[in-house]
């Protein structure tokens, strides 16, 4: 059960959010006042979220981490080039490789929300998650609408007929 932004303890990453339901691995967490919506915005929420444990998604995402982070042919290719080519080319390189890895990462980001809206559309149904994405998206940042959140609205949308 997530309270407040420093829970759960376990998983920082969560912090900022401070309502909805999250994964980690096999676990599904979700947030007090989730508790507190209707039972159909409740089962869509956690529709989305075990579509992303069904796609291990939060596997997905500590692998390519791993990958990224501990990769030896990466560090000996930035060795290499600090070596041949000098120390500032080695940066602009890296720079560059980080901005490459943050648009990937947000690639992915992007699938796997959108594979999970579609599992959780399956189950539930577009309009139900839509509804639940609109309670979310004004329980969680208030009266200003999130773009990621408002984004995924539209695309449901727009893909499943539904009126705006």
């Amino acid at each position: 059960m997530k309270r407040g932004h420093f829970s759960p303890w376990f998983w920082p990453f969560l912090w900022p959010a401070k309502s909805g339901a999250f994964t980690l691995f096999f676990l599904l967490i979700v947030s007090e006042d989730l508790l507190h919506c209707s039972p159909a915005h409740r089962r869509a929420i956690i529709a989305h979220e075990c579509g992303q444990l069904i796609c291990f998604h939060s596997l997905i995402w500590a692998l390519a981490g791993i990958v990224v982070l501990r990769n030896a042919a990466i560090h000996a290719g930035f060795a290499w080039i600090g070596a041949h080519q000098g120390p500032l080319v080695a940066l602009g390189t890296l720079l560059a490789f980080l901005g490459l890895i943050l648009v990937g990462f947000r690639a992915l980001l992007y699938w796997f929300e959108h594979q999970a809206d579609d599992y959780a559309v399956a189950r539930v149904g577009a309009a139900d998650l839509v509804a639940a994405l609109s309670w979310l998206c004004t329980a969680t940042f208030g009266a200003n609408a999130s773009p990621w959140v408002s984004a995924r609205i539209r695309r449901l949308q727009l893909r499943h007929g539904l009126p705006a």
